[in-house]
């Protein structure tokens, strides 16, 4: 919610509500309800976060976040230390698709020989199966609902990554600004 429309947006419910629903808590509402309204799953949302004191810069807040150049191990030893399992990882990782993109939507432009259109590094990161990966992906594959069930826990535990609440933090007047 970067964009100078949603921080408008933001910026409107926070006249309406001042310092009583934190910007934290705006953009963990409207992920949830982008999701409820694309037909996906209802879950609930833990409510009470604070915003931080400061902004995150790009470098802090790109370390944290796996590299598409990382490997399967490489992403999965980075997120355990977030207490993140591979389960967790693979559902986030497919959570773009929202359950709708299939290996046989794909596969055909990968195997036995990559699409000559398809990007060369990009074609060969995707031929990469990871073994600790492949039957949580397959297991998904065959049951959407078991997908959904483990989205709604990744999600609800991605959710409460440096959670602040009770005195930690603040509730931002505006979105768009830190407060004074």
């Amino acid at each position: 919610m970067h964009s100078a429309p949603n921080h408008d947006l933001c910026d409107l419910v926070e006249k309406k509500c001042c310092r009583v629903v934190s910007c934290a808590d705006i953009a963990t509402i409207a992920a949830h309800d982008s999701i409820f309204l694309s037909g996906r799953p209802e879950y609930d949302v833990p409510l009470g976060r604070r915003d931080e004191l400061a902004s995150a810069s790009v470098n802090e807040t790109t370390k944290n976040l796996p590299s598409p150049a990382q490997s399967a191990s490489q992403i999965l030893a980075a997120l355990a230390k977030k207490s993140f399992d591979a389960t967790n990882v693979v559902t986030l990782s497919g959570a773009h698709t929202i359950g709708l993109g299939h290996c046989g939507s794909f596969t055909d432009r990968l195997y036995p020989t990559p699409d000559p259109a398809m990007e060369k590094s990009f074609a060969r990161a995707y031929q990469y199966e990871d073994p600790t990966t492949r039957d949580i992906v397959t297991s998904f594959a065959k049951d959407l609902e078991l997908f959904f069930e483990r989205f709604v826990l990744a999600m609800t535990k991605m959710g409460q990554l440096g959670l602040l609440t009770g005195t930690k933090g603040e509730i931002q007047a505006r979105c768009s600004a830190r407060n004074s």
